[in-house]
């Protein structure tokens, strides 16, 4: 029985067309290759699974290519073979982590001294380059300010302030930027519809944003999931395999706390826990539908810089009457401590359930100014001798002791006038 590819390797990008999300390095270094103006060392840095080291390969492959110089490697030569295929001679990658040490770099700097066994050029791809030793960053550095010509160093790391300034300034540095949940969902959509593969675009959505940016990740979830569901594949069944909640508990939890509905918003909680899902990374997606629907509530234009989809858009938008975008912050900057206490708590649930409920309970907080203003008005009347009924008095001191105690203004005094009447 052949061995089965997993998604990550079978749909990993051979071509710079096949990047995702990364058009601005494909562009550059293929700008480079036309122009004959290709550096001698690289740095690509980038969180994991967004296309650094399958962009050093294709750039390799384009260098050393059988029709070189192109812009894109034909993957039918024996060169382009080889470099995928990786035992080719004349690209040699290097895994920094278990090849740290000074021994191991002075291996490589004995070796840049020949010339390439057949390709044009003797390329080294040493992945997480910043797990290297201070030792064997300086054994690079001459070497790397003036390599043979023949050589060229490709460098990839998801921590470049870890590297040291002297190899960074030797190095032509491309920022891999995370790709976007668009950019995402439309890839997945096209290997589910590749392999024959019946996903909800709510799972392929709930994929993406689980992602957090890594394409890797998300092709490993989508492996996981399509062992585990049946089709077709829904967002819940797709929530279950992950650990995650679904955007449908989102937007219950979502809706209840606006709505002040302490019960509901338990229920929202107590239905996480049951089901076995991750009280912290269900915490960190509410932070985020919560940061959507304070911009939601903001912003007066209709094209907003939100993760929602058009649904949840229309639906969060009928909620923008119930709240107020000072309510909404205050709400985020009580589940942002919560977010950031639950590691460490014993009781997870019930930390949620407390900070759930004070969310609920949230009013909207009096402006310093209008209560200057009031003060104002309140000073100059006594200062002027003016008597005040017993009635405004009452008011005032109402008003003064509600917000004393809860730094909210009274029900229905948002727009009233507390500015004393004199008696007559």
């Amino acid at each position: 029985m052949a061995s089965y590819i997993v998604l990550a390797r079978k749909w990993r990008p051979q071509t710079f067309s096949d990047l995702v999300g990364q058009q601005h390095v494909a562009t550059t270094l293929r700008n480079a290759i036309r122009q004959n103006r290709v550096a001698h060392a690289f740095l690509f840095t980038g969180s994991r699974g967004v296309g650094k080291t399958s962009s050093a390969r294709i750039f390799a492959k384009a260098l050393n290519c059988e029709h070189a110089p192109c812009d894109e490697p034909c993957n039918a030569c024996h060169s382009c073979i080889e470099i995928t295929e990786g035992h080719s001679l004349d690209v040699i990658e290097i895994d920094g982590a278990s090849n740290r040490g000074i021994n191991e770099i002075r291996e490589v700097l004995d070796a840049v001294r020949y010339a390439p066994s057949r390709d044009r050029y003797k390329i080294y791809i040493i992945d997480e380059v910043h797990m290297l030793t201070t030792e064997a960053f300086n054994a690079l550095l001459k070497t790397l300010e003036e390599p043979p010509a023949h050589v060229i160093f490709i460098f990839a790391t998801t921590d470049p302030n870890k590297i040291p300034i002297t190899i960074v300034s030797r190095c032509q540095r491309y920022d891999f930027k995370r790709i976007s949940n668009e950019d995402m969902f439309a890839h997945l959509s096209h290997i589910a519809e590749s392999e024959h593969i019946a996903f909800d675009e709510s799972a392929l959505r709930l994929i993406a944003r689980t992602a957090r940016g890594g394409l890797r990740d998300a092709l490993s979830a989508m492996d996981q999931i399509i062992a585990f569901a049946e089709q077709p594949i829904t967002g819940e069944r797709a929530a279950e395999v992950l650990g995650v909640a679904s955007r449908e508990t989102l937007m219950k939890m979502g809706e209840a706390v606006v709505r002040r509905d302490v019960p509901k918003v338990l229920e929202c909680i107590g239905r996480v826990e049951h089901y076995g899902q991750n009280l912290s990374l269900f915490a960190f997606d509410l932070l985020e539908f919560l940061r959507d629907v304070t911009v939601v509530a903001t912003a007066s234009g209709r094209d907003v810089p939100v993760e929602l989809d058009a649904a949840e858009l229309a639906q969060v938008r009928t909620w923008i009457p119930m709240t107020t975008p000072d309510r909404l912050q205050r709400m985020f900057q009580i589940w942002y401590q919560t977010s950031e206490l639950l590691p460490k708590s014993l009781s997870p649930r019930l930390v949620m359930e407390m900070a759930a409920i004070r969310m609920c309970q949230v009013e909207t907080v009096v402006p310093i100014d209008g209560i200057l203003r009031k003060l104002d008005a309140i000073t100059r009347a006594l200062s002027a001798g003016t008597a005040m009924t017993p009635d405004a008095l009452d008011h005032i001191r109402a008003y003064l002791g509600g917000i004393a105690a809860t730094g909210a203004l009274p029900e229905g005094d948002e727009k009233k006038n507390l500015t004393p009447t004199p008696s007559m």
